[in-house]
């Protein structure tokens, strides 16, 4: 032992401190000619590599310029490059704990290699060489949301019944999605995006679609009045379709007809009808007043191939 001035501890044969106590300051411990590893300050925190420990047990291999612990933080690892901290073990993890034994963990088994993600003791989420798993265990894709217990079917209004929520910009014309690329994911295929359309969360849902010269246009377009529109972003009808054709193809078989019914639900049906007369592609084309069940009671007009 040795004792000086303000200061007790233990010289190694050298003469260097190998421990030493400073009154109302520090204990430090030293090796290889009084180098400094491990400080106690008089505030009770533990330095490992730092002679001036901000927190209860900073580990500091060297000093990482223009950074500072957080005042809330109780181990605080440094280092210039790489900061690790490994825990070994055939299962391992983190358990946070208050007056439950753990409320909540990150933890590692080994033997099957997941990662599980729990709070109020149980798991909420895992990941393994599959994927993701959100609510199950078990994921069979990169993504896998369990929401059995979840019926948006009933209550399309709330997000609370949705197994995914996606929040948006709540600005006028603003939207987000779901977008669909290519394996590099550097180019947009395809995506699903709800725009923002002003008051009382209204919005359209848009369909984009990527051409042959590397545009992503908008392919489709339901609005918040429920009218669909297909090359058009502002349809007028119950469907808009503009810029081309409709083709509506029955089975070409003997009187298996391709049918466009026009009416008001509940009385009669006006009806335009292609019918196949053979096996070809032949046939006639009938003008009908149809009845409320949609039989036919009145041809007005047949147009035939003769």
């Amino acid at each position: 032992g040795y004792a000086v001035s303000s200061m007790i501890g233990f010289l190694d044969p050298g003469g260097d401190w190998m421990i030493k106590a400073v009154n109302d300051s520090h204990i430090s411990f030293h090796t290889n000619g009084a180098t400094e590893h491990m400080r106690i300050a008089s505030t009770g925190n533990v330095g490992i590599g730092t002679n001036a420990p901000a927190t209860m047990l900073p580990v500091r291999e060297s000093t990482l310029s223009g950074i500072s612990p957080d005042g809330n933080t109780n181990i605080a690892v440094e280092e210039t490059s790489t900061s690790m901290v490994e825990i070994a073990g055939t299962d391992s993890g983190i358990l946070f704990s208050d007056a439950t034994a753990w409320a909540g963990r990150l933890f590692y088994c080994h033997g099957n290699d997941y990662l599980y993600f729990a709070t109020g003791q149980s798991n909420r989420m895992v990941l393994n060489s599959t994927g993701v798993g959100i609510g199950n265990t078990a994921p069979v894709a990169p993504l896998d949301i369990q929401a059995c217990h979840l019926d948006a079917a009933a209550s399309p209004g709330t997000l609370a019944c949705y197994g995914l929520v996606i929040r948006e910009s709540s600005t006028t014309n603003q939207g987000n999605g779901i977008a669909f690329a290519n394996d590099d994911g550097s180019v947009v295929g395809g995506s699903i995006i709800h725009i923002d359309k002003g008051s009382a969360n209204t919005g359209d849902l848009a369909f984009y679609t990527r051409d042959s010269s590397g545009n992503v246009d908008e392919a489709m377009r339901i609005n918040n009045s429920q009218q669909i529109g297909i090359g058009t972003t502002a349809p007028g009808d119950t469907l808009d379709v503009r810029g081309g054709a409709i083709a509506v193809y029955g089975q070409n078989t003997t009187h298996a007809a391709s049918t466009l019914k026009i009416g008001h639900e509940g009385s009669s049906l006006s009806q335009l009808r292609a019918y196949g007369a053979n096996s070809s592609t032949v046939g006639k084309l009938e003008f009908t007043v149809s009845a409320s069940d949609g039989s036919p009671s009145c041809d007005v007009m047949t147009v035939t191939s003769a």
